[in-house]
């Protein structure tokens, strides 16, 4: 904890996330892994892929607000306090800076739903792949409010196949799912 100019305690400055996994090459951080999100949908804003910073996996994470990166340092320091604030990177193709660009994010306090949309994005392709596009992938993380609008969009968005893979695992219960049954 800080304290305020109240003098009560707030809490201490939460650490950034980037929406990303990373791998260490060439003395840097790499980025192994950019999850997409859904930039118009505000609790799912990837800061990576927001429109002009578009990193991608395979770059290099060089700088953090003007400060130098690397590999000797767990990466996630650079990103202390920084949730929801401004932050300029430093990105490129290669690790000693050439090709490099300044681009700026606003690192997020949680990636935890990015990366559950991912998982919920590759169940999906799986299903699609293995089922030859015959069968629906449809994910239910609960029988209440976002179990149903979640229901909506799969669904309907996909009534043209054979059939649908309606995947339950760790839903979170509800009351509304003789109307996802009915369908």
């Amino acid at each position: 904890f800080v304290f305020s100019s109240g003098g009560g305690p707030s809490p201490a400055p939460a650490n950034g996330l980037l929406g990303a996994d990373y791998t260490v090459a060439n003395g840097r951080w790499r980025f192994a892994k950019v999850y997409a999100g859904e930039n118009w949908n505000p609790d799912l804003r990837a800061p990576l892929t927001q429109p002009g910073v578009n990193v991608r996996a395979g770059e290099y994470l060089l700088a953090v607000n003007g400060r130098d990166v690397t590999a000797g340092e767990n990466v996630h320091h650079a990103f202390e306090g920084l949730a929801g604030k401004q932050t300029v990177l430093r990105v490129g193709p290669n690790p000693n800076g050439d090709g490099a660009r300044d681009v700026t994010v606003v690192p997020v306090r949680n990636d935890l739903m990015l990366r559950h949309l991912d998982w919920v994005d590759g169940n999906r392709k799986t299903v699609e792949r293995l089922s030859g596009g015959k069968l629906a992938y449809i994910y239910v993380p609960n029988t209440a409010n976002q179990g149903y609008t979640r229901f909506n969009r799969y669904f309907f968005a996909q009534q043209d196949k054979q059939g649908a893979v309606v995947d339950e695992r760790f839903n979170g219960g509800g009351n509304i799912a003789d109307y996802m049954i009915e369908y």
